[in-house]
């Protein structure tokens, strides 16, 4: 899976202690996830994909020290 296009996997349980809440977990909270995930498909995906684009989604999600971690 890319991305959710819901946001429901953000949050701070589940995840063997690691917090992935970007925004707080309500309504607002919840539009935020939404832009931010409909951003990543906007910059990444719309259009011809290209090394740039690959790119630019491993900096979205992966850390840049260490490319096994995800953000």
């Amino acid at each position: 899976m890319i991305a959710s296009t819901d946001a429901v996997h953000y949050g701070d349980e589940g995840w063997s202690g690691r917090n992935f809440a970007l925004c707080v977990v309500d309504a607002d909270g919840y539009a935020k996830a939404l832009a931010h995930e409909h951003r990543i498909i906007a910059d990444c995906f719309d259009g011809a994909l290209s090394p740039q684009r690959i790119e630019r989604f491993t900096r979205f999600m992966l850390s840049e020290h260490d490319h096994r971690e995800y953000k």
